[in-house]
Protein backbone atom coordinates (compact mmCIF):
# COMPACT_ATOMS: atom_id res chain seq x y z
CA UNK A 1 0.00 0.00 0.00
CA UNK A 2 1.08 3.67 -0.78
CA UNK A 3 3.61 5.11 1.65
CA UNK A 4 1.87 7.19 4.58
CA UNK A 5 2.36 10.32 2.92
CA UNK A 6 0.61 9.34 0.00
CA UNK A 7 -2.54 10.48 1.48
CA UNK A 8 -1.46 13.52 2.57
CA UNK A 9 -0.85 14.33 -1.56
CA UNK A 10 -3.54 16.55 -2.71
CA UNK A 11 -6.98 14.75 -4.07
CA UNK A 12 -6.52 15.45 -7.52
CA UNK A 13 -2.78 15.03 -7.70
CA UNK A 14 -3.56 11.81 -6.10
CA UNK A 15 -6.16 10.56 -8.97
CA UNK A 16 -4.37 11.91 -11.55
CA UNK A 17 -0.94 9.28 -11.05
CA UNK A 18 -3.62 6.49 -9.99
CA UNK A 19 -5.57 7.35 -13.08
CA UNK A 20 -2.44 6.87 -15.00
CA UNK A 21 -1.44 3.89 -13.36
CA UNK A 22 -4.57 2.07 -13.70
CA UNK A 23 -4.53 3.41 -17.94
CA UNK A 24 -1.16 1.38 -18.29
CA UNK A 25 -1.80 -1.74 -16.33
CA UNK A 26 -5.15 -1.87 -18.51
CA UNK A 27 -3.16 -1.47 -21.73
CA UNK A 28 -0.01 -3.33 -20.90
CA UNK A 29 -0.43 -5.70 -17.92
CA UNK A 30 1.56 -5.71 -15.03
CA UNK A 31 4.58 -7.41 -16.30
CA UNK A 32 4.97 -5.22 -19.89
CA UNK A 33 3.45 -2.06 -17.80
CA UNK A 34 5.98 1.19 -17.84
CA UNK A 35 6.68 3.44 -14.82
CA UNK A 36 7.97 6.19 -16.98
CA UNK A 37 4.64 6.11 -19.52
CA UNK A 38 2.89 6.18 -16.34
CA UNK A 39 5.10 9.09 -14.81
CA UNK A 40 4.97 11.05 -17.91
CA UNK A 41 1.37 10.73 -18.25
CA UNK A 42 0.55 11.82 -14.56
CA UNK A 43 3.24 14.69 -14.68
CA UNK A 44 5.20 13.18 -12.00
CA UNK A 45 9.09 12.46 -11.55
CA UNK A 46 10.52 9.07 -10.88
CA UNK A 47 11.67 10.87 -7.03
CA UNK A 48 8.11 11.79 -7.00
CA UNK A 49 6.96 8.12 -7.46
CA UNK A 50 8.99 6.48 -4.85
CA UNK A 51 8.28 9.46 -2.35
CA UNK A 52 4.70 7.47 -2.49
CA UNK A 53 5.26 4.24 -3.40
CA UNK A 54 7.93 1.60 -2.58
CA UNK A 55 7.51 0.15 -5.77
CA UNK A 56 5.87 -1.06 -8.84
CA UNK A 57 3.91 -3.84 -6.47
CA UNK A 58 2.78 -1.22 -4.34
CA UNK A 59 1.39 0.93 -6.76
CA UNK A 60 -0.29 -1.92 -8.54
CA UNK A 61 -1.97 -2.89 -5.46
CA UNK A 62 -3.53 0.42 -4.98
CA UNK A 63 -4.71 0.46 -8.07
CA UNK A 64 -6.52 -2.65 -7.49
CA UNK A 65 -7.89 -1.54 -4.00
CA UNK A 66 -8.99 1.69 -5.46
CA UNK A 67 -10.89 -0.56 -7.88
CA UNK A 68 -12.00 -2.84 -5.73
CA UNK A 69 -13.35 -0.41 -3.20
CA UNK A 70 -15.23 1.84 -6.40
CA UNK A 71 -16.90 -1.36 -7.25
CA UNK A 72 -18.27 -1.93 -3.65
CA UNK A 73 -19.32 1.29 -3.77
CA UNK A 74 -21.61 0.91 -6.80
CA UNK A 75 -22.60 -2.85 -5.53
CA UNK A 76 -23.82 -2.02 -2.20
CA UNK A 77 -23.06 -3.52 1.22
CA UNK A 78 -23.09 -7.68 1.43
CA UNK A 79 -26.86 -8.40 1.96
CA UNK A 80 -26.33 -10.33 4.95
CA UNK A 81 -29.48 -9.44 6.56
CA UNK A 82 -31.55 -10.01 3.81
CA UNK A 83 -30.43 -13.89 3.39
CA UNK A 84 -32.67 -16.54 4.35
CA UNK A 85 -32.27 -20.07 4.01
CA UNK A 86 -34.93 -19.78 0.68
CA UNK A 87 -32.97 -17.21 -1.23
CA UNK A 88 -29.61 -17.56 -0.08
CA UNK A 89 -28.53 -18.62 -3.49
CA UNK A 90 -30.47 -16.65 -5.39
CA UNK A 91 -28.54 -13.56 -3.45
CA UNK A 92 -25.36 -14.51 -3.81
CA UNK A 93 -26.13 -14.99 -7.79
CA UNK A 94 -27.45 -11.08 -7.56
CA UNK A 95 -24.35 -9.78 -5.58
CA UNK A 96 -22.20 -11.62 -8.15
CA UNK A 97 -24.02 -9.89 -11.00
CA UNK A 98 -23.97 -6.32 -10.02
CA UNK A 99 -20.51 -7.23 -9.29
CA UNK A 100 -20.04 -8.32 -12.57
CA UNK A 101 -22.06 -4.87 -13.99
CA UNK A 102 -20.22 -2.82 -12.00
CA UNK A 103 -17.04 -3.94 -13.42
CA UNK A 104 -18.15 -4.13 -17.20
CA UNK A 105 -19.09 -0.11 -16.11
CA UNK A 106 -15.55 0.12 -15.67
CA UNK A 107 -13.74 -1.72 -18.46
CA UNK A 108 -10.02 -0.10 -17.65
CA UNK A 109 -10.01 -1.28 -14.10
CA UNK A 110 -11.57 -4.33 -15.35
CA UNK A 111 -8.65 -4.65 -17.67
CA UNK A 112 -5.83 -3.56 -15.29
CA UNK A 113 -6.99 -6.45 -13.03
CA UNK A 114 -5.80 -9.39 -15.46
CA UNK A 115 -2.87 -9.26 -14.96
CA UNK A 116 -3.46 -9.95 -11.28
CA UNK A 117 -5.91 -12.85 -12.00
CA UNK A 118 -2.86 -14.57 -13.18
CA UNK A 119 -0.01 -16.15 -12.42
CA UNK A 120 0.85 -12.60 -10.45
CA UNK A 121 -1.99 -13.55 -7.97
CA UNK A 122 -0.72 -17.57 -7.54
CA UNK A 123 2.46 -15.88 -5.91
CA UNK A 124 1.01 -12.89 -4.29
CA UNK A 125 3.98 -11.18 -2.72
CA UNK A 126 2.82 -10.15 0.78
CA UNK A 127 2.01 -6.60 -0.07
CA UNK A 128 -0.96 -8.03 -2.44
CA UNK A 129 -2.29 -9.29 1.02
CA UNK A 130 -4.47 -6.28 1.20
CA UNK A 131 -6.01 -7.05 -2.66
CA UNK A 132 -7.02 -10.72 -1.73
CA UNK A 133 -8.31 -9.75 2.05
CA UNK A 134 -11.14 -7.39 0.65
CA UNK A 135 -12.37 -10.54 -1.74
CA UNK A 136 -11.53 -13.03 1.24
CA UNK A 137 -13.67 -10.67 3.86
CA UNK A 138 -16.56 -11.08 1.29
CA UNK A 139 -16.36 -14.96 0.96
CA UNK A 140 -16.00 -15.33 4.96
CA UNK A 141 -19.16 -13.06 5.46
CA UNK A 142 -21.38 -15.12 2.63
CA UNK A 143 -20.21 -18.50 4.69
CA UNK A 144 -20.67 -17.60 7.94
CA UNK A 145 -24.22 -16.52 7.23
CA UNK A 146 -24.48 -19.67 4.37
CA UNK A 147 -23.78 -21.98 7.66
CA UNK A 148 -25.78 -20.18 10.10
CA UNK A 149 -28.99 -20.67 7.50
CA UNK A 150 -27.70 -24.38 7.01
CA UNK A 151 -27.09 -23.69 3.36
CA UNK A 152 -23.44 -24.18 3.07
CA UNK A 153 -21.73 -27.46 4.43
CA UNK A 154 -21.01 -27.78 8.19
CA UNK A 155 -18.21 -30.98 7.49
CA UNK A 156 -15.24 -27.88 6.88
CA UNK A 157 -14.59 -24.83 8.47
CA UNK A 158 -14.60 -21.19 7.63
CA UNK A 159 -10.66 -21.27 6.74
CA UNK A 160 -10.71 -23.97 4.76
CA UNK A 161 -13.86 -23.33 2.72
CA UNK A 162 -12.57 -19.80 2.00
CA UNK A 163 -9.48 -21.21 0.56
CA UNK A 164 -11.40 -23.98 -1.59
CA UNK A 165 -13.35 -20.77 -3.19
CA UNK A 166 -10.29 -18.74 -3.93
CA UNK A 167 -8.33 -21.37 -5.45
CA UNK A 168 -11.46 -22.16 -7.54
CA UNK A 169 -12.12 -18.76 -8.56
CA UNK A 170 -8.52 -18.30 -9.46
CA UNK A 171 -8.80 -22.00 -11.63
CA UNK A 172 -11.90 -20.18 -13.53
CA UNK A 173 -11.07 -16.47 -13.89
CA UNK A 174 -7.62 -17.95 -15.24
CA UNK A 175 -9.12 -20.35 -17.85
CA UNK A 176 -11.68 -17.65 -18.90
CA UNK A 177 -8.93 -14.76 -19.17
CA UNK A 178 -7.27 -17.17 -21.82
CA UNK A 179 -10.88 -17.00 -24.47
CA UNK A 180 -10.42 -15.22 -27.15
CA UNK A 181 -14.18 -13.42 -25.97
CA UNK A 182 -12.57 -12.89 -22.16
CA UNK A 183 -13.59 -9.07 -22.70
CA UNK A 184 -17.03 -9.87 -24.25
CA UNK A 185 -19.94 -8.18 -21.71
CA UNK A 186 -21.80 -11.22 -22.46
CA UNK A 187 -19.32 -13.78 -21.97
CA UNK A 188 -18.68 -11.93 -18.82
CA UNK A 189 -21.98 -12.37 -17.73
CA UNK A 190 -22.00 -16.36 -18.62
CA UNK A 191 -18.47 -16.81 -17.14
CA UNK A 192 -20.08 -15.46 -13.65
CA UNK A 193 -23.09 -17.84 -13.67
CA UNK A 194 -20.60 -20.18 -13.96
CA UNK A 195 -18.34 -19.50 -11.15
CA UNK A 196 -22.01 -19.05 -8.73
CA UNK A 197 -23.00 -22.67 -10.32
CA UNK A 198 -19.54 -23.95 -9.58
CA UNK A 199 -19.81 -22.16 -6.00
CA UNK A 200 -22.79 -23.61 -5.01
CA UNK A 201 -22.04 -27.22 -6.65
CA UNK A 202 -18.69 -26.89 -3.73
CA UNK A 203 -20.65 -25.47 -0.69
CA UNK A 204 -23.39 -27.39 -0.80
CA UNK A 205 -24.42 -29.54 1.77
CA UNK A 206 -24.62 -33.31 1.65
CA UNK A 207 -28.50 -33.47 1.77
CA UNK A 208 -28.84 -30.89 -1.35
CA UNK A 209 -26.21 -33.12 -3.57
CA UNK A 210 -28.63 -35.84 -5.85
CA UNK A 211 -25.35 -38.18 -5.45
CA UNK A 212 -23.24 -38.95 -2.43
CA UNK A 213 -19.72 -40.81 -2.64
CA UNK A 214 -19.51 -44.04 -1.60
CA UNK A 215 -16.43 -45.64 -0.01
CA UNK A 216 -16.80 -49.22 1.15
CA UNK A 217 -16.67 -49.91 5.37
CA UNK A 218 -13.09 -50.24 6.91
CA UNK A 219 -12.51 -52.38 9.75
Amino acid sequence: MPLARFEKLEAQKQARLLDAATEEFARHGYEEASLNRILEEAGFSKGALYYYFADKDDLYATVLIRAIQEMFRDVGPVPLEALTAENFWEQLGDFTRRWSQSALSRPTQYHAFRSFQGSLRREAPQRFASVLAESRGVYQAFLRRGKELGCVRDDLGIELLTELLEALDEVLDAAFLARSDSGDPEAILRHMALVVDSIRRLLAPASELSWRPAFPNRR
